[in-house]
């Protein structure tokens, strides 16, 4: 399931003479990453959401529910919400905003029928296709493979090669992968993908795989 990630932003309004003194704090560190939604809450203490309005200098904000929000920066650098009531600004908050990093490329696959992983330590719902993802995180990152490159060598040193369009494996790579044994080589490279709403198409190098089941 996709998870968004999240951040806390707790507004507490006093109004004293007809000014608003703001507190603003965030549970979790200020920040926000480009390209994909970043779920944030934000609650004002005696006053409900309906009555506030919101706007952001860097991408969109919109409400999913409740105090609930999607944050979608479309660059780095830094991003401000503005919190407005009856058309005044009453608070604003800043996030800094980076790049996704980069992840992990997975190859996980078995043969037919089979209940061993070919590679070893596997994900179990994503076999025979490539997966891309980040390690010790919370959440999940949309992102879409266009193609990839691959080298299957076997023990003989017979060698067989093509393009792969898409994630999953097609059916020429599963049959070689079907016919694999022990101690044959797979080789994924040039792994053509995109994250979240990113518009430059990432190009992850070799991934060296031995058979070793």
């Amino acid at each position: 399931m996709f998870k968004t990630l999240q951040f806390f932003i707790f507004l507490i309004f006093v109004f004293e003479k007809n000014v608003a003194q703001t507190v603003v704090s965030a549970i979790k560190i200020d920040l926000l990453f480009a390209n994909i939604q970043n779920e944030v809450k934000i609650a004002v203490e005696n006053t409900p959401i309906s009555a506030l309005t919101f706007s952001i200098n860097n991408g969109t904000i919109s409400l999913i529910e409740n105090n609930r929000f999607n944050v979608l920066p479309d660059k780095t650098g830094k991003a401000t919400i503005s919190i407005f009531k009856t058309g005044n600004k009453v608070a604003e908050h800043f996030f800094r905003v980076k790049p996704l990093p980069e992840p992990k490329i997975r190859a996980d696959f078995q043969r037919m029928y089979s209940k061993n992983c070919r590679c070893g330590d596997c994900l179990p719902d994503k076999l025979n296709e490539i997966n891309v993802i980040f390690e010790d995180s919370p959440y999940q990152i949309p992102f879409e493979v266009f193609d990839f490159e691959y080298v299957f060598i076997d023990k003989n040193n017979d060698i067989q090669k093509g393009v792969n369009k898409g994630a999953k494996f097609n059916e020429t790579l599963l049959k070689i992968i079907e016919k694999s044994q022990i101690g044959d080589k797979f080789l994924i490279d040039n792994v053509k993908y995109r994250l979240g709403t990113e518009k430059t198409i990432r190009i992850h190098k070799s991934k060296f795989l031995q058979i070793n089941s």
